[in-house]
């Protein structure tokens, strides 16, 4: 999703630079994440959860560790984990105030739920509303992405693998679909906001827009549908 929600909001602007900074400081000298744990840093996201489980890998394995040179090695990347936190929650917290900022000129639904029954021909509705400078009443809007996909399925002749089974290529196909029907929605919900974070207008936004591929695949520039193109 492309907004943090209500609690991950709530926690990243209660927590405290100076607790957090002590708290790592201390994981060096205790060699003990208690200090890391009273804070709740999962409340923050999966990203602050990540960098955080990082310490807790590189304390186990530095009890492991005997050889000095092993020590060392491991000292360092517990140094490394510990400064890749410190940037992980400074990162959250320049992004839920630039979420706030965009709040009061526009919103996004980012919660679009897959579709029941995925074919090729796919789409993802992005609805929205925004306020245009100098207005107070929010408008509305929605558009909706159109992308073909085309699959890529092949087994190379001669391969130690066998033929896959008709529901097993089933299967590895609905699993395609799901990756890409992902990948679009994800593009979609991007392509909106930087399209309003750059200034644009709500009114000007198409009903309808058909992904551009390049050789039949999305990439970052699939959803630009302000943008001409020859």
């Amino acid at each position: 999703m492309i907004t943090l929600n209500a609690n991950e909001l709530e926690a990243i602007e209660s927590l405290d630079g100076r607790a957090l900074r002590d708290a790592v400081h201390e994981v060096t000298a205790s060699r003990s994440t208690t200090a890391l744990r009273r804070l709740e840093l999962h409340r923050l996201g999966h990203y602050v959860s990540r960098a955080e489980s990082r310490i807790s890998t590189a304390l186990i394995e530095l009890g492991k560790a005997k050889s000095s040179a092993k020590v060392l090695r491991l000292e360092r990347d517990l140094s490394d984990a510990r400064w890749d936190l410190i940037s992980a929650v400074d990162q959250m917290k320049a992004r839920a105030e630039e979420e706030k900022q965009d709040a009061n000129r526009f919103r996004i639904l980012d919660r679009i739920m897959e579709p029941p029954i995925l074919r090729p021909d796919m789409s993802v509705t992005v609805s929205y509303s925004w306020r245009p400078a100098g207005e107070e009443n929010w408008r509305y809007g929605s558009i909706g992405f159109r992308h073909r996909h085309v699959a890529s399925f092949y087994h190379q002749a001669g391969s130690e693998h066998r033929k896959p089974s008709p529901r097993q290529r089933e299967r590895e196909e609905e699993e395609a679909l799901l990756q890409v029907w992902f990948h679009l929605r994800d593009l979609a919900l991007f392509s909106v906001r930087d399209f309003f974070r750059d200034g644009g207008d709500g009114a000007s936004i198409p009903e309808e827009f058909t992904a551009v591929t390049e050789r039949g695949s999305l990439n970052n520039f699939s959803l630009r549908f302000w943008e001409k193109r020859i």
